[in-house]
């Protein structure tokens, strides 16, 4: 006869062993990252989203879509911390990409919640700095832009201050872009360069430096790209300008400004800018066009900035100057053989200090 059996039964798993099987997935995968290729680590952040936002997607309907609002707070305060770990450690391509897939599990949480009056009173600071975070990271704002309104609604009604600084900076950054886009459209191009240099001082001296990301890409793209329709003479202003700013006598200034140096060129080593280079990596010669404006911009104004960066007294313009040149070394994954060399050349010419040579792996 069966008898029945009397073993302890096993517990359901809490909301904090998925937590934490969440947390461990993600703390390996950033082991594993660092040492595959370019090619898998694509499979891999891949695989990693889609497993985490299902573990998620059965946690939610395990509990009968209720909230369980400790799991979530403790889950966003563990992966924004991973999100700084990532600042901290550099925006390499396999770090910047699992960046943008933790927001992605943000996102997948934040569709999850009912944001009452009495859920947005419990929130914690760190998850206000989260917000802002995803907020100001314009690739993610690219990839998930049904994402911002509802950001910003809870930004409103949790931080009425920040919330009111980052729509002014917003602002500005908004009117910068416009001039950018006019000078790019209108031939008249020595009357649309004014707005573009005023806007641009008013944008990277007044605001949070999270926001200079923006301008100082489209800065960096005006004076450098080679079918601007500036003049020489213009195009050497814009770049005075953002000299000024290289120099600025205050350091805040200065790290903020190289700060989002390093993040512009990180941000083109995406997946979908990967996507579209290796495309046309078909055609060398499209290829290298591609690179030069659209990926490593100027190389030779970049590495110039990093020259003065360097001798730079700020530890954390340093810093970031070798974190540039790191991010243009790793272009190799990226781009031709052809202008791979011509890249090195240039540096080599320009870093004589780093005895770089043409044919090194690096």
């Amino acid at each position: 006869s069966l008898k029945h059996d009397e073993s302890p039964q096993l517990d359901q798993p809490s909301s904090f062993d998925i937590l934490d099987f969440c947390y461990t997935i993600l703390l390996g995968t950033f082991d594993l990252l660092r040492r595959s290729t370019l090619k898998d680590c694509l499979h891999i952040c891949l695989q990693l989203n889609n497993s985490i936002c299902q573990i998620i997607d059965l946690f939610v309907k395990h509990n009968y879509g209720l909230m369980n609002f400790e799991y979530y707070s403790v889950l966003f305060y563990r992966l924004h911390s991973l999100t700084k770990q990532q600042i901290t450690i550099g925006y390499t391509f396999q770090s910047r990409t699992v960046y943008i897939h933790s927001l992605h599990v943000f996102s997948t949480l934040l569709h999850t919640i009912e944001w009452s009056d009495e859920v947005i009173i419990q929130l914690t600071q760190e998850f206000n700095e989260l917000i802002y975070y995803i907020l100001m990271d314009e690739c993610f704002n690219l990839s998930y832009p049904h994402i911002r309104e509802r950001l910003l609604t809870i930004a409103e009604k949790f931080d009425k201050d920040n919330y009111q600084v980052y729509m002014k900076s917003n602002d500005v950054c908004c009117s910068f872009a416009s001039a950018c886009q006019v000078l790019t459209l209108d031939e008249n191009k020595s009357q649309n360069f004014i707005p573009i240099v005023k806007h641009a001082d008013e944008a990277l001296l007044g605001l949070p430096y999270h926001l200079n990301f923006n301008v100082v890409k489209r800065l960096i793209n005006i004076c450098s790209t080679n079918i601007s329709r500036c003049d020489l003479s213009e195009k050497n202003y814009s770049i005075d300008i953002l000299m000024k700013y290289m120099t600025n006598e205050l350091a805040e200034i200065r790290t903020a400004v190289y700060c989002s140096l390093a993040m512009l060129v990180a941000s083109r080593l995406t997946v979908e800018e990967t996507v579209k280079t290796n495309k046309l990596k078909k055609n060398s010669t499209m290829a290298v066009n591609f690179d030069e404006i659209q990926f490593i911009c100027n190389i030779r104004i970049m590495t110039e900035l990093c020259i003065n960066g360097m001798n730079d007294l700020a530890t954390k313009v340093a810093d970031y100057s070798r974190l540039i040149l790191l991010h243009l070394f790793q272009s190799k994954l990226m781009v031709s053989k052809e202008f791979w060399n011509n890249l090195m050349t240039m540096i080599a010419v320009l870093l004589p200090q780093l005895q770089v040579r043409r044919y090194v792996g690096i």
